[in-house]
């Protein structure tokens, strides 16, 4: 039977602006420049035989939903109906290593792998466009990581532009040890006025803006040290970005001092998804 895993990348948003709150679409408009990151769920996709046709979630990880709310069940009931193709009893896991609610794009990453899987595993020939196309009822960041990579995204997730020379090569993210809701922190963006950045002017989020208490802790204890740093998304992960790595291990060590709750994880840029087999 048909099986496939692919190891899905995490992304860091260096530039985050939020621009009009369309209402008739439910949807923010937000300008991103994003990168995709070496910090990777693993999804596992397999069509069994011998069982009741349908799509079975399976994850050690108690809180995934193991039903519609999911993700990857989401996209591959999607890709099925896009397809037209007969659904049979498909299996998928999901390994976490994302941290949840972090603002690193776990459950959308997630998701484009599935699609990712499954145009491979069924041979369907997808243009990235279609599968983008598919992502994005899925979720608003679906769509980037079926491109992935360093990029521009604008016109509510569906327009992804290439950029060159991403300055930052790797980076420390700080994730704190709770999560921020996407949701409470979009209902504190619109209770300020936020203005349109220029798009050049790297490390910046509006988020920044409503951050916890927690949050502007740590950013005011890392304004003190001459690095480069910002949130990612709508949080709660922190991230120091470096164009070498020369400094992160003493930037580690100070913040392990002060923040021995948090987790540390050291990245690099990556290109997108992989396949492993």
């Amino acid at each position: 039977m048909k099986k496939i895993t692919i190891e899905c990348p995490a992304k860091l948003n260096l530039f985050l602006n939020v621009l009009e709150n369309n209402k008739e679409l439910a949807l923010h408009d937000i300008v991103l420049i994003n990168q995709t990151i070496n910090l990777f769920d693993t999804i596992t996709i397999e069509e069994k035989e011998n069982s009741i046709d349908g799509i079975f979630i399976e994850s050690e990880n108690e809180d995934i939903p193991k039903d519609i709310n999911n993700s990857c069940y989401k996209a591959c009931k999607l890709f099925f109906e896009f397809t037209n193709l007969k659904l049979n009893n498909i299996h998928i896991s999901i390994k976490k290593r994302i941290p949840i609610m972090s603002g690193l794009g776990g459950e959308s990453t997630d998701a484009a792998g599935v699609l990712l899987g499954l145009n491979i595993m069924y041979n369907t020939n997808l243009t990235k466009e279609e599968l983008g196309q598919i992502g994005a009822k899925v979720g608003t960041d679906t769509p980037y990581f079926i491109h992935a990579g360093y990029k521009l995204v604008t016109n509510y997730g569906n327009k992804i532009e290439e950029l060159e020379n991403n300055i930052y090569k790797q980076y420390l993210l700080i994730v704190p040890n709770f999560g921020l809701s996407t949701k409470e922190m979009f209902k504190k963006i619109d209770s300020i006025k936020t203005t349109r950045v220029p798009i050049n002017n790297l490390l910046h989020n509006d988020f920044n803006y409503v951050i916890p208490k927690e949050l502007q802790k740590l950013r005011n204890f890392l304004n003190n040290y001459n690095v480069n740093h910002t949130l990612s998304g709508s949080g709660s992960c922190y991230f120091i970005a470096f164009k070498n790595n020369d400094d992160i291990k003493s930037i580690y060590s100070i913040l392990n001092n002060e923040f021995p709750s948090y987790k540390y994880f050291e990245v690099e840029n990556v290109e997108g998804s992989k396949i492993i087999h």
